[in-house]
């Protein structure tokens, strides 16, 4: 995939007015340009490991779903996680869920 520069990043998503749940995918995938990152069908095309939509069970009980997940047992090895920075609410998060 071609990368994305910072100043192509920030124009693109500065005055996006899109929703988190209709953009955070292309989001994400325009972080993992920025840092020279694969992506998650990239680097995971069976999505066994690093996918979107990943069930998760949550804190506090129950179910939900992971945004990014990627399983930190099949990247022990890697240094390569990088955060998601939500640009809908200036919070940052892993891509880290325990199963």
């Amino acid at each position: 995939m071609p990368a994305i520069t910072p100043h192509e990043f920030v124009a693109k998503w500065k005055n996006s007015e899109l929703k988190e749940r209709s953009s955070y995918q292309e989001h994400f995938i325009d972080v993992c340009r920025l840092v020279n990152h694969q992506t998650p069908a990239e680097m995971d095309p069976n999505g066994s490991f690093f996918t979107f939509e990943a069930g998760a069970a949550k804190m506090g009980g129950g179910n939900g779903f992971a945004d990014v997940w990627i399983d930190k047992i099949a990247t022990a090895g890697s240094n390569r996680l990088i955060p998601w920075i939500s640009f809908t609410t200036n919070k940052t998060y892993l891509p880290l869920v325990v199963r």
